[in-house]
């Protein structure tokens, strides 16, 4: 397989060269990042073809998911995504260990579980009720914190959710997770090929987090996976009866967290070209909005009120600019387009 048919295979499955109703798009998405609401709206936007995308978010699941991240999740994916991600953060230990005894965490997860279960919702009540109780202050204090604290260990074992995307605080909302592992970890494997293949095993590991081995043994159990070079790289998709994937599109814009960037491994992302990596994943764990000239990173853009700047990485010419701001006012709207000077690097 070439480079350039991978891509055209990834954009159609990302709908971004197939757009959709927003459900379908989300869907098959899996999740959308979602530590700045906006990004997550945008990236939705990016790839519907009406503004159904808006009553989607209302009706969205805000929850931990892949890599211990905020993401919003269509409501009926919140059974099968928490069922088959939450004994990955069990078995890490992924969250206040170090702080609480298992007795302790258990106390101070049954102590929150029933204040929400009364209406109290706010992190800062429910931690003057938590001291009220006689619990120590600091543990109160730790179990309450504005990185959700213990809050994240009952997101992930599926007993609360964020109220709603635009929330910070809790509802009860408990759910009987599945029991069958395997079932789930393959069942979402399948659905990660079909939204985001071909992929390499790197990329499949780097997105959800599990280690080779792991993955190596839900692929063995999906019988119908196709296998092909790319690049001295094996490849892994589903079968599909299309005659021809849509041409890579001269531009293509991206929120920022998008799945496009999310989904593969960052190093080998076949859309980011390497020079480029640190413009779009910065150290501090931030992915910016970028946007693609001919199926390459070429730029970063934010749009402000009705101004969109765009950052190019290399210099375009009058033609290119045009072609970038066509798209840009398809998808974007702005009343006005502002390019930055080119930050080139060789």
């Amino acid at each position: 397989m070439k480079e350039a048919e991978r891509k055209r295979k990834i954009l159609y499955h990302q709908h971004l060269t197939s757009r959709c109703d927003a459900q379908t798009a989300a869907r098959d998405v899996l999740a959308l990042q979602a530590q700045f609401l906006r990004h997550a709206q945008m990236s939705l936007r990016l790839r519907t073809r009406d503004d159904s995308w808006k009553q989607w978010v209302k009706q969205s699941v805000k929850t931990r998911a892949f890599r211990g991240t905020l993401h919003l999740l269509d409501a009926e994916d919140r059974l099968l995504i928490t069922s088959a991600l939450w004994k990955d953060y069990e078995h890490r230990k992924y969250y206040m260990a170090r702080y609480y005894t298992p007795q302790e965490e258990q106390l101070f997860c049954n102590a929150i579980l029933d204040l929400l279960q009364q209406g109290i919702c706010g992190r800062r009540e429910i931690y003057t009720r938590l001291v009220a109780m006689g619990l120590d202050e600091k543990l109160c204090e730790l179990a309450c914190s504005s990185w959700d604290g213990l809050f994240a260990v009952l997101n992930i074992q599926g007993k609360v959710m964020f109220q709603h995307a635009a929330s910070r605080e809790f509802a009860y909302a408990p759910i009987s997770l599945r029991s069958d592992l395997d079932a789930c970890r393959k069942e979402l494997v399948y659905r990660y090929l079909k939204g985001y293949g071909p992929v390499t095993l790197r990329d499949a590991c780097y997105f959800f987090g599990w280690k080779k081995k792991e993955l190596e043994a839900v692929l063995q159990k999906i019988h119908n996976v196709h296998m092909s070079d790319c690049s001295g790289s094996t490849v892994y998709e589903l079968p599909e009866e299309i005659d021809a994937y849509p041409r890579i599109p001269t531009a293509v814009f991206l929120s920022g967290f998008d799945p496009l960037m999310l989904g593969y491994e960052k190093h080998e992302n076949p859309f980011l070209p390497q020079r480029h990596l640190r413009r779009v994943f910065n150290l501090q764990g931030i992915v910016y909005p970028c946007f693609l000239y001919k199926g390459n990173v070429a730029g970063r853009w934010k749009l402000e009120k009705e101004t969109l700047q765009l950052q190019p990485f290399e210099d375009f010419d009058a033609l290119q600019r045009q072609q970038i701001e066509k798209t840009a006012k398809r998808l974007l709207q702005p009343a006005r387009i502002i390019w930055a000077d080119a930050e080139v690097k060789s």
